[in-house]
């Protein structure tokens, strides 16, 4: 979906009168971008005869673990459009019963919550 597209679709889409990416999606990108640096950083450190060797598995380790957060906050780029996606949905369900309002209510209140554990969980990662 929206992970793969080009990064000049990801901003066209971002900058259209759509809901989705929002704010969640466009922080999990930053976050693997940011992500990424660090991994560049850690195989360009390798690459030079400059790195203490007792610190040479750490920084393997630092950049393995750059490279699985990197694919985690992709992955949350989806997942935020997604759970912003079930809240709409929630919103177009009938209300014309007072069991339809309350089922309606139960799903937006589910969608919400959702829709804000995917951000923070990014926040966190």
């Amino acid at each position: 979906m929206f992970k793969d597209q080009s990064i000049k679709a990801f901003i066209a889409s971002t900058a259209s009168s759509e809901p989705v990416p929002g704010g969640g999606s466009v922080s999990a990108l930053c976050g693997a971008l940011a992500a990424a640096l660090c991994e560049m950083v850690s195989r360009l450190s390798l690459a030079t005869d400059k790195i203490a060797e007792e610190h040479r598995d750490a920084v393997i380790k630092g950049a393995d673990r750059m490279s699985d957060i990197q694919q985690r906050l992709m992955d949350a780029i989806d997942e935020d459009a997604d759970a912003y996606n079930c809240v709409f949905q929630a919103f177009k369900l009938p209300k014309a019963t007072d069991e339809e309002k309350a089922a309606r209510r139960a799903a937006i209140q589910a969608g919400m919550k959702k829709a804000a554990e995917v951000p923070m969980r990014v926040a966190e990662t």
